[in-house]
């Protein structure tokens, strides 16, 4: 349409006309008319597919919106026919008759056309046709008289022309204007530098005059931006006030207000900047004294270039106004310069600051009420009508009502209207002597053809009209350079004689012509400077701000305000470089440089000749002269020839880089027509397929849209090439030759482009019937995005064809194949057959499902069935979704053929991976649920609607722990959401919420909804299956675990039992992780820690809890900050009872636990000594965990517990374990591991524990003895006595107490962790030869070295048995041992941790046997090592060995802290994930070495 966005944005734009009263409509338009403009122009109203109607936001259309409105404008009637007949009926609606007072003038009729964005448009008619009012009824100009009969907008214009205006690029000037401002701030801080401004004479003052004038000038002038801004604006403010909308003072005024911010910014930057650098008085009442009066002066200098604004109403009438308040200031500023010192005359009294002030804020109150007053009664300027005479307003109305009219020969050439006898006016009219025929073209492309040479100056003045010829670049050129010589002497002459004469300078016509010389350069440079910075610059609104900061700093450095002697040195280069100086120079010196006469200094006595008075005070010397001359020249010829180089470069381009352009777009022109063809027996096809009721396919859609979209830019690139050829080759776009390369690189993509789409544009099928759909709008939310995409993916790999989707249940797989059913029926495929089916019982049902859904009578017997099926879908390319499955399913038998991946897919979905592939899933996708977004997404909308809640911050914190707790399953969301859909209270979320993490069956509709679905899969799980998920929920909610603690869970339970070692537990902990993650009940983080679902862990409890039989079996609060245990009757009832990680202080002295068999006290550190009697009355209790509960003495009755087989008392600060334990005869796991307050077992009590499977001592009691007479406490001979021992973890504390366990087979073999600390004759330690350890313990997996003050040496030695088992060492407070390699042992060591050993200093590990080395710099050691961690090491200097750098090709993870004289890490670890340390030590490494640079990435704070 237009690209004036005054025009598009009034209300009057894009109407219709209503014939009928539709209410809803006319509501919904009342209400986008009462939005504020801001928000109005960029709100429409959008019609979608259905017919309905929304409010859209213009800047924010989707592509499918654009694409249906354009759709709605010009294809829906197969050309732009219908398109111009709505433009045209607009107009009509809008600009039809008017009534006058006494008769009807028609001013316009059936007006109609496109005024394309973007292009000048030629309106051509001869006087009083209707030109001016057409274009002022396009601006919304029309004056008040005129009117317009019932209309509404049409909302698809409405919209369109909306979103053409504000494509439209803006420039934002605030902040360019800011720096430029604050630049000169500085650099005038700079210039009258304190350090150089002087209090010992008059100069002194008059330089200080200077400043303060120079900063007068900065802040009056920065106003003047005003003058352009607003008369941008006035025809918009113009619109409003005639159409009645806003009254002037409504702009006025917060155009006042709205300016004080931007006052105090600019003067209070200015001061602040400028006051003390400069050396102004420092009382800060000086200050704010300054601040004020600047702040006033700028409020009057807005105002006062308003007022210019307004009533001048266009730029050079405004301007011209401007130069009179410029000389207003140099006048006034003769009156400071006078009025600085006292023998000037200044006012010396206080109150004249006053006054000051009050006659500023008076101007400001009397410029804005002129403002306002001329807004309100001034109008446009210029002509806004034409005079019609009466006959020819007849004959138009005859014309306009289709009369005859005819025009005779005589009386069209008469210069008068003849009258006939009777005294009536003859028809004017012609006779022809033929009979009249018409004609009628289509497809018609035209232009005005003028022959295009016109040269006019900005404004619209006519500089050349002349015919274009051959030789128009040339006189392009000079117009473009050279017309400015004349032009400006012109101008130079008539004001320089006037000021001349008017000046009482000596009538010289040396002088005279001097004078004219340095103004006609001055003049010169000053064009030359405005037409370079537009020329180097983007446009010409960048241009005016570039270029402002050098006129400022010009007037500064002029020598005007401040003498170049003054100039402070580091900026008395640019005195010598600025024009205006030489300028200022030329035109004293040559009026005055050779004046001998007096002049009177200003104390009036003393006098000097003016001569003098140049030289010493300005220092210009009349001999000078010729060189200012010639560089006054200078400045014109560089800013010239510069701006004749950028001019010059940008049309460089020749003819023959178009042809290629166009050869190609004309190729790219016959593709689209041929589109175009294709596009049109399409669209009769979809017509064909909306009369049989079916919806058009979505790639049916697309296509078509990707042609119109071809159309539009294969449109943009003939315009940009029209563009070149009127530009002689200068392409808009770039401003360099290379734009029609650019073009026709681009011209070619959209050849390939059309190429594509012709390949693409065979539909078997273009519509489908909506009812075979299989998700409804509502269920749209509940398809899991990511899933979604990634099986879009899988299901059009022409490799793949059988795709498996599994997850557990309720995670959306249901909805991911019903949502991929319907993108098959909406997209136009090739599958002749698409099928979704919910798998139900046996073969025979699957086969009776297929033969309903493909509309066949269903054979008697599953064998005819089969040849049925088979024989139609093997010709057939078919696509089978089959859902729910529990069981691989047998095709073959089915009759369902093994899939063609080209051709045909099947897609299965089932709750177990183990289903996906035994029906040989190439590809699988396992689905989660919702993600967090998407999921708090559905939560919000199912309770709050769409509209956005004002929930206060605690309910919304509340309801995000629900969705938690949901994890991602849409129906436990939504059946959620529906409960809390009444609860308005923090109190009553907050009790619902305690019910969904604790009870959440109690929730209406989770037992049918959620747990009860997903109870389908748990009770499918074998047995032992059961029990290993049901230890998940008895952990704490949403945190990992690990498989060790997995492991000894299932040992605990008896899952895991008859082990050999640790290896052969952890193997089959392995296999039961991995069945219970392919029955989707638990999900695996990473190889070592899983997690289970919230939703299934509260299935698992409330199955546990008997479905609501048997309340309270399972009693789990873990991690929840309980502080008390629970009462009796849960005691009495409970089977289990997991209360780990709460703040528990105190237990019942004698529970009443008749059924109890698990209790979990772990992780309550507050909890305060267990009472004697608590174990006396738990006669079933098999599993006890007490690990880490700050507890120091076990209660004797422990020994009551004779069923118990597993019991932790881990990380407790027990000091002696009593007797009683050996009563314990089914113990089969006891784990003491860091208890190292233990100091006390005594003998016998192991010995006791016959059943004894599973013992971990490590970093525990230390004092076993070997059997030697007088040795007191537990002794290895009773380990030695334990049958059914798997598995040992030791702490030994002698040399003879470790000789003896590595010497006894039985324990040896049995050792899986092992502590070596305080052995007092201990010097060195070989890893793995020292006492035969690398052959005794084949199974150890983890080495502690513990203070041992007297080792020197740990070697690391080349071993044929190297402890391949072992996973973990670790060595602390080490005080004198060195770390020494020399062999490749400990080959799948995956964590080494050093602490404390300050024996290591200069290198981490020493290399010894260095000529058995390769001789290469990096040696591997370590190969498997995953983690380190380096701790307390004051004295390490490096990770490595001199030159030899260590190589640990799988390290994943570094640990370092309290090492502050490593500097580098001279390691290689391609792996390495992440260094954990402090910050302090992070900053003080060597950045300046390479290896360390390596690292950079991977800081994480400890």
């Amino acid at each position: 349409m237009w690209n004036a966005t005054e025009a598009v944005f009034s209300r009057s734009s894009s109407f219709r006309e209503c014939s009928e009263d539709d209410e809803e409509e006319a509501l919904r338009w009342a209400a986008l008319e009462r939005l504020p403009t801001y928000s109005r122009v960029r709100r429409g109203i959008l019609r979608g597919a259905a017919g309905d109607c929304s409010e859209v936001d213009v800047a924010r259309l989707s592509s499918g919106d654009r694409t249906a409105l354009i759709d709605r404008l010009l294809v829906d009637s197969g050309d732009a026919e219908h398109f111009f007949r709505r433009i045209r009926q607009r107009f009509d609606a809008y600009l039809r008759i008017f009534r006058g007072r006494q008769r009807k003038l028609t001013i316009l009729d059936s007006i109609g056309g496109i005024i394309r964005p973007s292009r000048m448009t030629l309106l051509l008619g001869p006087p009083s046709s209707g030109k001016t009012t057409l274009l002022l009824a396009l601006a919304g100009r029309l004056g008040n008289n005129l009117q317009s009969a019932g209309i509404k907008p049409d909302e698809d214009l409405d919209l369109f022309m909306k979103a053409l205006a504000l494509e439209g690029k803006q420039t934002n000037l605030v902040v360019e204007y800011i720096l430029k401002l604050l630049l000169v701030a500085l650099i005038t801080m700079t210039v009258f530098f304190r350090t150089t401004m002087h209090h010992n004479s008059v100069d002194d003052g008059l330089v200080y005059v200077g400043a303060l004038y120079f900063a007068l000038i900065m802040i009056l002038f920065n106003g003047f931006t005003e003058v352009s801004l607003l008369i941008t604006k006035l025809p918009v403010i113009y619109k409003h006030r005639d159409l009645n909308f806003y009254p002037a003072w409504t702009y006025t005024i917060p155009s006042w207000i709205l300016s004080i911010p931007t006052s105090l910014m600019e003067t209070g930057m200015w001061v602040a900047v400028t006051y003390y650098v400069v050396g102004y008085d420092p009382q800060i009442t000086r200050f704010l004294s300054q601040f004020l009066l600047l702040f006033f002066l700028h409020q009057m200098a807005l105002a006062l270039f308003r007022v210019m604004a307004s009533l001048g109403r266009n730029m050079i009438v405004a301007n011209t106004f401007g130069s009179f308040a410029m000389l207003k200031v140099a006048k006034y500023n003769i009156t400071l310069g006078e009025a600085a010192l006292k023998e000037y005359g200044m006012f010396t009294e206080s109150y004249w600051f006053w006054i000051g002030i009050c006659a500023l804020f008076g101007y400001t109150i009397l410029f804005n009420i002129l403002f306002t007053l001329f807004l309100t009664y001034l109008n446009p300027l210029g002509k806004q009508q034409a005079v019609v005479s009466k006959s020819e307003l007849k004959e138009r109305e005859k014309r306009r009502k289709g009369e005859k009219l005819v025009i005779e020969l005589r009386s069209y050439l008469s210069p008068n209207i003849l009258t006939g006898t009777n005294g009536k006016e003859l028809q004017k009219g012609m006779v022809l002597p033929f009979q009249p025929l018409s004609m009628s073209f289509s497809n018609i492309n035209y232009y005005v053809d003028v022959p295009l040479l016109l040269f006019m100056k900005h404004g619209g003045e006519l500089i050349y009209a002349g015919p274009l010829g051959p030789k128009s670049r040339k006189l392009i050129e000079f117009f473009e350079v050279s017309i400015e010589f004349p032009y400006v002497l012109v101008q130079t002459l008539v004001y320089g004689t006037i000021f001349y004469c008017m000046g009482s300078f000596e009538w010289s016509l040396a002088k005279y012509l001097w004078y004219i010389f340095f103004m006609y350069f001055t003049l010169l440079y000053f064009t030359f400077f405005g037409m370079m910075t537009i020329a180097i610059t983007p446009n010409h609104t960048v241009a005016p701000i570039i270029a402002a900061p050098f006129y400022t700093l010009w007037n500064l450095f002029s020598g005007f305000m401040i003498t170049h002697q003054r100039i402070p040195g580091w900026w008395r280069w640019y005195y010598w470089a600025d024009p205006i100086s030489w300028t200022l120079y030329g035109l004293l010196t040559s009026q005055f440089g050779d004046v001998d006469a007096p002049m009177n200094l200003s104390d009036g006595i003393h006098s000097v000749s003016i001569k003098l008075f140049l030289k010493h005070h300005f220092g210009f010397r009349h001999e000078f002269l010729g060189v200012v001359a010639v560089m006054v020249v200078g400045f014109c010829i560089i800013f010239a020839v510069i701006f004749d180089s950028v001019v010059g470069g940008c049309c460089s381009t020749s003819r023959e880089h178009l042809m290629p352009l166009e050869k190609t777009l004309a190729s790219l022109a016959g593709e689209v027509q041929e589109l175009k063809s294709k596009r049109e027996a399409v669209s009769r096809e979809l017509e064909a397929a909306k009369d049989q009721g079916l919806e058009p396919k979505s790639r049916v859609i697309e296509w078509m849209e990707s042609i119109q979209q071809l159309e539009t830019e294969t449109g943009s690139l003939n315009e940009e090439l029209s563009r070149l050829k009127r530009r002689g080759a200068c392409s808009s776009l770039s401003a360099n030759s290379s734009s029609s390369e650019q073009l026709i690189r681009k011209a070619e993509e959209e050849v390939a482009t059309a190429g594509e789409l012709k390949r693409n544009g065979e539909f078997r099928k273009v519509g489908f019937d909506e009812k075979l759909l299989k998700v409804g709008l509502s269920d749209e939310t509940l398809v899991p995005v990511e899933a979604l995409e990634q099986l879009r993916r899988h299901a059009t790999d022409g490799c793949v064809s059988i795709v498996g989707v599994h997850g557990m249940g309720l995670a959306g797989k249901t909805a991911l194949l019903r949502s991929l059913h319907d993108d098959f029926l909406k997209h136009d495929t090739d599958y002749d057959v698409v099928i979704y089916l919910e798998v139900r019982g046996e073969v025979m049902d699957v086969q009776s499902s297929l033969c309903k859904e493909l509309s066949f009578p269903c054979p008697e017997t599953p064998i005819e069935r089969r040849d049925l099926l088979f024989g139609v879908l093997s010709k057939s390319n078919f696509a089978l979704l089959l859902d729910d499955l529990w069981e691989p399913l047998n095709c073959e038998l089915v009759g369902v053929p093994i899939p063609d991946p080209s051709t045909s897919k099947i897609i299965v979905a089932s709750r177990l991976e183990d289903v996906c592939s035994g029906m040989g899933a190439q590809k699988t996708i396992k689905v989660e649920g919702l993600a967090e977004k998407q999921a708090w997404d559905l939560f919000k909308s199912t309770l709050w609607g769409r509209q956005p809640n004002d929930e206060d911050m605690i309910i919304i914190y509340r309801a995000k722990a629900m969705v938690f707790k949901c994890g991602g399953l849409a129906a436990a969301l939504v059946t959620t959401a529906r409960e809390m859909k009444d609860k308005k209270t923090s109190t009553e979320w907050k009790e619902k919420g305690h019910i969904m993490r604790n009870a959440p069956h109690e929730l209406p509709g989770m037992e049918k909804e959620v747990l009860g679905p997903l109870k389908r899969s748990y009770d499918r799980l074998p047995g032992d299956l059961q029990k290993c998920a049901s230890c998940f929920a008895l952990q704490a909610e949403g945190r990992p675990i690990s498989k060790d603690q997995l492991m000894e869970l299932w040992m605990g339970e008896g899952i895991i039992a008859d082990f050999e070692n640790i290896c052969d537990a952890m193997s089959r902990a392995s296999h039961l992780l991995q069945e219970l993650t392919a029955a989707s009940s638990i999900k695996r983080l990473d190889d070592e820690t899983f997690e289970m679902h919230p939703m299934v862990r509260a299935m698992i409890l409330w199955v546990a809890n008997g479905c609501e039989e048997g309340k309270n079996k399972w009693y789990v609060r873990v991690r929840e900050w309980v502080t008390q245990t629970p009462d009796a009757g849960v005691w009495n009832v409970a089977e289990r009872i997991a209360l780990s990680g709460n703040v528990i202080e105190a237990l019942p002295d004698n529970p009443d636990c008749p059924k109890l068999v698990y209790l979990d006290l772990g992780s309550n550190q507050r909890l305060k000594p267990i009472p004697d009697g608590f174990f006396d009355r738990m006669p079933c209790l098999r599993v006890l965990n007490l690990q880490h509960v700050a507890i120091e003495k076990i209660p004797e009755n422990i020994g009551h517990l004779v069923l118990l087989e597993y019991l932790s008392l881990c990380q407790t600060r027990i000091q002696t374990l009593p007797s009683s334990i050996r009563k314990l005869a089914n113990l089969k796991h006891l784990i003491l591991r860091s208890t190292n307050s233990l100091r006390d077992v005594a003998g016998g009590i192991m010995s006791g524990l016959e059943k004894l499977q599973w013992l971990h001592m490590m970093d525990s009691y230390s004092g076993w003895s070997t059997g030697e007479p007088g040795e007191m406490g537990a002794s290895l001979g009773e380990l030695e006595g334990l049958g059914d021992l798997r598995a040992l973890g030791i702490t030994i504390a002698t040399v003879d107490a470790l000789r003896r366990l590595c010497r006894s087979r039985m324990l040896a073999k049995r050792t899986h962790w092992l502590q070596i600390e305080a052995c007092k004759g201990l010097t060195s330690f070989r890893i793995p030869s020292s006492f035969s350890l690398g052959k005794a313990m084949l199974n150890l997996i983890e080495l502690r070295l513990h203070e041992l003050d007297k080792l020197k040496e740990v070697v690391f030695s080349e071993s044929a048995a190297a402890l391949s088992n072992l996973k973990r060492l670790r060595l602390s407070d080490l005080r004198s041992a060195k770390l020494t390699w020399r062999g490749s042992c400990l080959q799948n060591l995956e964590e080494l941790e050093i602490e404390g050993c300050n024996g290591i200093d200069a290198a981490l590990i020493r290399l010894k046997d260095e000529g058995a080395m390769d001789g290469s710099q990096t040696i591997t050691i370590l190969p498997n090592l995953k983690r380190i961690k380096l701790k307390r090491m004051q004295r390490l200097q490096s990770l490595s060995d001199g030159d030899r750098e260590f190589a640990f090709p799988r390290l994943e993870t570094m640990e370092v802290e309290d090492c502050p004289k490593l500097r580098k890490l001279s390691l290689v670890a391609p792996e390495l994930k992440e260094i954990r340390c402090e910050v302090r030590w992070w900053r003080q490494l060597d950045w300046e070495d390479d290896r360390t640079k390596c690292f950079d990435k991977l800081f994480k704070a400890l």
